[in-house]
């Protein structure tokens, strides 16, 4: 007999190597009722979102290992200049992220250390994280970006990095 139960589904993997159980849909997943598509804004709204942001991703040290040239063109800075020798830190005015490190402090009720630590703070603790920044581009001009910061863990919930998208706002 299969280890499988008869009434699971169940997905066919390559010849000879059997079937696996599909996981159940996590509750926190649910299809939209009908009701609901009328209040999917209008195409012209859709439309104006930008859809390729600038994506910066970190490993657990905080190390840039991957600027994509989106991030290029809006900051000015070449990716092999910065994979495996900066951290994002070199975006952020030092005032900004002090006044960070101290609403942060309060929010998390922990002390926040300064710099990159300050920038993960809430991804490190799996909160939704999107902010408006100041960006420093290379040329010493400024950006003001919407930040978006996740936590990327393995199976055992140990961070690997961050990847961190920045979209231009007008």
């Amino acid at each position: 007999m299969s280890a499988v139960a008869e009434n699971t589904p169940t997905r066919v993997l390559r010849r000879g190597w059997g079937k696996l159980p599909l996981s159940p849909i996590r509750s926190s997943v649910r299809s939209t009722p009908v009701s609901r598509l009328s209040k999917v804004p209008p195409a012209s709204v859709a439309q104006s979102v930008p859809t390729n942001p600038a994506v910066i991703a970190t490993d657990a040290q905080g190390v840039i290992t991957a600027f994509n040239p989106i991030a290029e063109n809006l900051f000015g800075y070449h990716a092999l200049d910065l994979i495996g020798q900066a951290t994002p830190e070199i975006f952020h005015d030092p005032e900004e992220i002090s006044n960070r490190t101290a609403q942060y402090s309060t929010e998390l009720r922990e002390p926040q250390g300064n710099g990159y630590e300050v920038l993960i703070a809430r991804a490190r603790h799996d909160q939704p994280y999107d902010e408006e920044w100041d960006f420093l581009c290379q040329d010493g001009s400024r950006v003001r970006v919407l930040l978006s910061i996740t936590r990327l863990r393995d199976t055992y919930s140990e961070t690997l990095g961050y990847v961190i998208t920045a979209i231009p706002l007008p």
